[in-house]
């Protein structure tokens, strides 16, 4: 459990960096419309990851809930 943990945490850590990173370095170069497209767009990408992700999760759920209690009858 302690590995999965480091490994999300640095996963995540590293991805944050090189996205500031990125963007930075667009800025530093007068790149202001790019960095905002790409600042805007990763997190809206990133957001409708999640609710997919919600969505699927959520379906999965009640599948499984749904399979379960019909066993039980």
């Amino acid at each position: 459990m302690r590995a999965l943990l480091t490994v999300g945490f640095c996963g995540g850590y590293t991805t944050f960096s090189a996205f500031s990173y990125e963007t930075i370095v667009l800025l530093k170069d007068g790149e202001w419309m790019r960095a905002g497209w790409y600042v805007a767009g990763s997190v809206l990408l990133s957001l409708l990851g999640m609710f997919v992700g919600l969505a699927l999760a959520h379906e999965g759920i009640a599948a499984h809930g749904q399979g379960s209690s019909s066993l039980g009858n």
